[in-house]
């Protein structure tokens, strides 16, 4: 412990001392840098945020700790259990670099869509530019405070890195290199979020979208046809087009880094990797993506002091006059209003993003089209896609409400003979229908997969009943959310964070105080398995989408008649279908439920706090 303290207060020492040279670097940022600084501190949520992040990376670790206690108390052997311990810390180590690695990148492109827009939107960018203050001080001060927030996030972890540690196993080049590369993939993800939330003035979402689908261009629909055009031409070298690969992506890179850890003299690659290559060619493509931001955020400021309201697309989009026939409102008002109005500029190109969407799927899907009978790679599918809806679904509903209060017309709205009733109800109605392209993705999947044998068609109505469950209870909670605050963004990060709470958190917690009650009652010698758990997983939307896909999917399960298809859960023996459909059911009820019932509550929010 004392040398732990020492390597701590070494490096704290050391931070301080480069902070204080840097101090000649801050004009870069700017004013704006100390005031985005000081209005997020004042902010309670920051606090919560990060108290939330805490709590449930400690979550994690603590999932991982008490599994690996109940495995040693298992076996009495002495040796096993100091080399347990060793196990344990490196699982331990690598589950916090990857939480850190996935959760800490989604965060900076939350952080960082609005970051330019609200400026645009607000009409205050031009202001900015008559002060002293340049493009460049105004994308760096954005940039540099959101990075610093989510940097604060990463050094939570550091006391707990520490801690784990003295466990043994785990070398401190993982640990350095697994933060670096995390911070240089912030930093990149929060670029690419910066960059589209110039062109996104109308919505968060839609710079959100935009940034998730370039990250899918990029770290995966490129590489996979950059190697499958490699590996086809003769005379091509394996060993480059491998190096690319690892030093391009940050993914792969991490995966390479974890292997390592875990196989020291084993080289966790056939090439040789960097790195700090790596993130120097990640920073590289960063500084790209912020000197076209500083370009941009310079002609959209121009023009906004010229008197032209679009911003960046205010040259693109010409006042015209529509002549013809005024359109009739059919219907429902408020499910017309919704369902004609779109977060991009025309409806054009959300049909056009939803099918460059779709094709990204069919690329990965040939790119992979020899694994596609395996039972691991359909559940890959299902629960990616799983999640992708739920994302969808999450910060689609969280502008419901949110979105009329920041562009100042909901007054307007309440002024209608409209009741309140049918407002949310004409809202809840189109926020569903929105919702629909993420699940005809999922469905075009499976459909295909049932037409050429891989799945059986049972898989499609599981599936059906999971996502209902799940996009109804999300945009509940959304519509609830977006009652409570102003801004779009924030109605979001609270709804992603209910659902985290709901479908991680809650697990976790479950899943500790199950084993902990487990343990103790069985006096230290555990037998069988905490069914009670398992009972609990019964409900989850992950995990029965996992059993419900894996036990319809391979060839031989596809050819299976209805009544031969059996499902194994952890608990309980083997059930059939029409089990398997009632357990779902149910589970799918409770959802919708729970959804209609906070959505209900919001109903009395509408008219509170409405300037």
């Amino acid at each position: 412990m004392r040398r732990l303290a020492a390597r701590f207060g070494a490096a704290v020492s050391v931070a301080i001392a480069v902070i204080g040279r840097a101090e000649p670097l801050y004009g870069l940022a700017g004013p704006l840098f100390e005031k985005e600084l000081r209005v997020s501190g004042r902010r309670g949520r920051t606090y919560i945020v990060r108290s939330v992040y805490l709590l449930v990376l400690s979550g994690f670790v603590g999932m991982v700790w008490l599994s690996m206690i109940t495995v040693g108390w298992r076996m009495s052997s002495p040796v096993y259990s100091a080399y347990e311990m060793s196990r344990a810390g490196m699982t331990i180590i690598s589950v916090i670099m990857w939480f850190q690695f996935i959760v800490l990148p989604l965060v900076a492109v939350v952080m960082l869509s609005t970051s330019i827009s609200d400026e645009i939107y607000q009409r205050t960018l031009g202001v900015l530019m008559t002060t002293p203050i340049t493009s460049l001080q105004i994308v760096a001060g954005k940039l540099l405070s959101r990075t610093l927030e989510i940097a604060l996030l990463l050094a939570v972890s550091l006391p707990m890195l520490l801690l784990t540690q003295a466990l043994g196993g785990v070398s401190w080049d993982y640990v350095a290199s697994g933060l670096c590369v995390t911070l240089a993939t912030v930093i990149l993800a929060g670029c690419l979020s910066m960059f589209f939330s110039i062109s996104s003035r109308r919505s968060a979402l839609v710079a959100i979208l935009k940034t998730l689908a370039a990250m899918g261009v990029l770290f995966i629909l490129l590489p996979l046809l950059w190697m499958w055009n490699q590996y086809g031409q003769a005379g091509t070298s394996q060993s480059t087009t491998e190096s690319v690969l690892f030093h391009s992506n940050p993914y792969v890179m991490m995966g390479a880094l974890t292997a390592g850890l875990f196989n020291p003299g084993i080289p966790p690659t056939p090439v040789p990797i960097h790195w700090w290559l790596h993130c120097l060619v990640l920073l590289g493509l960063s500084g790209v993506l912020f000197a076209l931001s500083v370009w941009r955020v310079r002609v959209a400021a121009m023009r906004q002091l010229a008197g032209e309201s679009g911003g960046w697309f205010a040259s693109a989009r010409r006042t015209r006059v529509r002549k013809g026939k005024i359109r009739r409102v059919r219907g429902e008002p408020m499910i017309w209003k919704e369902l004609h109005s779109s977060s991009l500029r025309t409806r054009l190109l959300g049909v056009l993003a939803w099918l460059l969407l779709l094709g990204l799927l069919v690329a990965i899907e040939v790119l992979t089209r020899r694994e596609m009978a395996d039972r691991f790679t359909q559940v890959v599918y299902g629960l990616l896609l799983l999640i992708f809806i739920g994302f969808c679904a999450a910060v689609t509903a969280g502008q419901g409400i949110a979105k009329e209060r920041e562009a100042g017309t909901w007054p307007l709205l309440l002024a209608t003979p409209l009741e309140d009733r049918a407002i949310l109800l004409g809202k809840a109605v189109a926020l569903l229908r929105r919702s629909l392209p993420a699940c005809l993705i999922m469905a075009f999947h499976f459909v295909l997969m049932a037409a050429l044998g891989y799945v059986h068609p049972v898989a499609l109505l599981h599936l059906a009943m999971i996502v209902t469950g799940v996009v109804v209870l999300v945009t509940g909670t959304g519509l609830y959310f977006s009652t409570l605050v102003r801004r779009p963004t924030a109605a979001i990060l609270l709804n992603l964070g209910f659902v985290i709470a709901l479908w991680a958190v809650l697990p976790i917690m479950v899943y500790s105080a199950t084993v902990m009650l487990w343990l103790i009652i069985s006096r230290g010698s555990p037998t069988g398995e905490p069914w009670p758990l398992f009972v609990y997983l019964l409900t989850h939307p992950l995990f029965q989408a996992g059993t419900a896909v894996e036990c319809a999917s391979g060839t031989d399960n596809a050819a299976k008649l209805l009544a031969q298809i059996m499902y194994r859960w952890p608990v309980a023996r083997p059930m059939g279908v029409l089990g398997v459909t009632a357990v779902i059911g149910a589970v799918m009820a409770a959802h919708v439920f729970l959804g209609w019932l906070i959505a209900s509550r919001a109903v009395g929010r509408l008219r509170k706090k409405v300037f």
